[in-house]
C-alpha cells in the first residue's frame, strides 16, 4: 500500500488554522482559549510578544557537518553560523506577569 506524501506542517496533528474577530487562531484551543479569557474580561494580547532566548552566532570552533555529494555521504568542517532562538507565546499579559501557552495532544516531536 502506497502512503499519501506528507503535505504542510507535519509536526502538528489535526491543528486546523481558524479565523475568528479577524484574528488568525493556529487550533481550535486557541479560539476557546481566546473566547474564555475575553469572557472573564481578562485583558490580553494575541501573539504580540516574541523574546529573544539567544542570538545568531558564529561558531568559534569546528564542527563536522553531513553533506550529500553526487549522492554520497561525505562529512566535513564546517564553521556553523547558529541561528537565534526566539519564542512567541499564545497570550500574554506583560503588565500582569503572564503567559498562556496553548499545546494539544502530545506528540513525537
Amino acid at each position: 500500500m502506497k502512503r499519501k506524501p506528507k503535505t504542510g506542517n507535519v509536526k502538528i496533528r489535526n491543528a486546523q488554522k481558524l479565523i475568528y474577530d479577524n484574528i488568525t487562531f493556529q487550533s481550535k484551543l486557541e479560539v476557546y482559549t481566546y473566547k474564555k479569557l475575553k469572557e472573564a474580561e481578562i485583558q490580553f494580547g494575541y501573539e504580540n510578544h516574541t523574546f529573544q532566548l539567544l542570538d545568531k552566532f558564529n561558531y568559534e570552533g569546528k564542527s563536522m557537518e553531513l553533506f550529500r555529494n553526487k549522492n554520497e555521504k561525505v562529512f566535513d568542517w564546517q564553521r556553523p553560523l547558529v541561528r537565534g532562538m526566539t519564542y512567541t507565546p499564545d497570550f500574554c499579559n506583560l503588565k500582569r506577569k503572564w503567559i498562556i501557552e496553548c499545546k494539544g495532544f502530545a506528540n513525537d516531536v
